[in-house]
């Protein structure tokens, strides 16, 4: 019988350490997963400064690297020490944000955040040594009213001290805090400089000589005396003081180069903001906080700071609202043939003109539900706009337009554009685009629509297609005219074996079924000519050209 209890125990005391185990390991894994998701957070954050300060990746290298240092990535993947090459693999990462993507190696989440870890599983050892500690003194003193000794009770609290510090700290890692803002300034310097003088590189080297001490400065040029400037990892207890040591530094760099130029000479408006605040809202805000330092014949500098009500977005009745009043504007994005470089179609971008935040693209709205009047809405304007811009056009390329999946859906809608368009669709190449998600997912429903275009001899594109899998399917429908690969298909395929092997399924597939192949979304000439080499026939994006507000402008070179 004393065998049975000792084995009994001995199998109590296999399962507790199990369980203990168990539990370590899941909370290291969340651990884990949430300073992962972190990081990617940030990479994304980071793309977005990038794109939206316009810093060009390849010609102002320096700078990029210090973004990026900064941020703790790099451009480049480091060789890991002899000793740890099969322990440590640094990860590899890419970031997009718009129609820029930058690549990005960075240390795994365990090996930046080590401390973190290793704080956790000492709280939790801790915890479990003190569970034990308290278990053997129930087992040894059963009796129920003995109260806990003083040192014990302190012990038991400490643990959810410690955690509580733990949670602190994670928050402060995810920006909850708001100790730190980025300080973005326009500089308006009225003073003429030599026109040898090239005064952003002499911006850019001074400034960053200034402020050392900050992880990252941008400058960007605006014109002869419009400069902006960029600091972040800024204490909020010193925007003052770095908004006034900036004022300073400008008017020292200055008077370099013309020694009668004067501090009233030299205004500045400041915004201070947190990361992934919208740069339209940033700009305005600078601009209005320059307007009040060139009013004050004291005060060289103001300084606006961004509140967190002022980044909320666009809602659907402010959309529709400013769609009746014709505050939107369409741009063209040219799909270029690979092989000759003409150009096949133009793809139709909205951008909402919203203030305080300006210019919106669509992904700010199109997600949020709109009804189906408001989408009969957002879309007919969109139409009547193509129409009548395309009527002052020479030219008789191909449009798509990308329609609010509800109106695909809409009998009312294709009524209306039955009778409204039916004589411009018939002159002119009208198309549509719809995803390869929604294409498949709403055979039936989107009949209605199918056998209005085909009677009109309108086509329709399938974007976003991922894989070979619903090719025939596709190609099955008369009305699908073309493919459109998706961007992850697309993006790095040079790089990519596996990306490459999708394409060319894709592309040898729909080869057979007579259907054209295009790219959206190439940022590279290694992109191209890989894409070029799988087969695919056209492809727009970065690399090509910017989205262009006249159709007819667009040139490849």
């Amino acid at each position: 019988m004393h065998k049975a209890f000792i084995k009994l125990g001995k199998q109590k005391k296999i399962m507790y350490l199990t369980s203990f185990l168990l539990v370590v390991i899941i909370f290291n894994v969340l651990l884990n997963n949430t300073l992962h998701k972190k990081i990617h957070k940030n990479g994304q954050q980071l793309t977005q400064q990038i794109y939206e300060l316009k810093i060009n990746a390849n010609a102002d290298k320096e700078i990029v690297q210090a973004l990026v240092q900064s941020k703790g990535f790099m451009l480049t993947a480091h060789s890991n020490a002899e000793h740890f090459k099969y322990l440590v693999n640094i990860q590899h990462d890419v970031f997009s944000y718009k129609t820029l993507s930058i690549s990005l190696y960075h240390w795994p989440a365990w090996v930046e955040q080590a401390y973190l870890f290793l704080l956790l599983n000492l709280i939790m050892l801790g915890a479990a040594s003190w569970w034990v500690r308290w278990w053997k003194v129930i087992i040894n003193k059963p009796t129920a009213n003995i109260p806990l000794p003083r040192t014990q009770t302190k012990a038991a609290k400490k643990p959810s001290t410690q955690i509580a510090t733990l949670n602190c700290e994670v928050k402060s890692m995810y920006g909850a805090t708001t100790a730190r803002h980025s300080l973005f300034a326009i500089v308006k310097c009225d003073c003429v400089f030599d026109e040898n003088t090239d005064i952003q590189a002499s911006f850019k080297v001074m400034i960053a000589k200034y402020f050392k001490e900050l992880p990252s400065v941008s400058v960007n040029l605006f014109d002869a005396n419009n400069v902006a400037i960029t600091l972040n990892n800024i204490p909020v207890e010193k925007l003052d003081t770095y908004s006034e040591n900036l004022h300073e530094c400008v008017y020292q760099i200055c008077r370099r180069y013309r020694s009668t130029v004067k501090r009233k000479n030299i205004k500045v408006g400041l915004c201070d903001y947190r990361y992934a605040a919208e740069q339209p809202v940033i700009f305005k805000l600078a601009k209005s906080a320059l307007l009040f330092s060139e009013k004050n014949v004291i005060q060289h500098w103001h300084r606006l700071t961004l509140q967190h009500d002022q980044e909320k977005l666009i809602s659907c009745g402010q959309v529709i609202e400013n769609i009746k009043k014709k505050k939107f504007i369409l741009f063209f994005q040219p799909l270029f043939m690979i092989t000759s470089g003409d150009i096949v179609q133009h793809e139709v971008l909205i951008r909402i003109r919203q203030q305080p935040h300006g210019l919106l693209a669509a992904r700010y709205f199109i997600n949020q539900g709109f009804d189906n009047l408001q989408a009969f809405e957002l879309d007919k304007a969109v139409l009547l706009q193509v129409k009548k811009l395309i009527l002052t056009e020479p030219n008789e390329l191909a449009v798509s337009i990308n329609l609010h999946i509800s109106n695909w859906f809409n009998e009312k809608f294709w009524d209306w554009f039955v009778t409204n368009m039916q004589a411009f669709t018939k002159e002119r190449k009208l198309q549509f685009e719809i995803s390869e998600a929604d294409f498949i997912k709403y055979q039936t429903k989107l009949t209605y629509a199918f056998e209005k275009l085909t009677a009109l001899k309108s086509v329709v594109v399938i974007d976003n297609v991922q894989s070979v899998e619903h090719i025939d399917q596709i190609a099955s429908q008369p009305i699908a005219s073309a493919i459109k690969l998706g961007y992850a298909l697309v993006h790095n395929v040079d790089e990519k074996a596996q990306q490459q092997k999708q394409v060319k399924n894709i592309v040898a597939q729909s080869k057979l079924l007579n259907m054209p192949v295009y790219a959206v979304g190439v940022e590279t000439q290694k992109e191209l000519l890989m894409l070029a080499k799988l087969g695919v026939v056209a492809a727009q994006g970065f690399y090509f050209s910017e989205p262009l507000q006249e159709y007819t402008h667009a040139t490849f070179y």
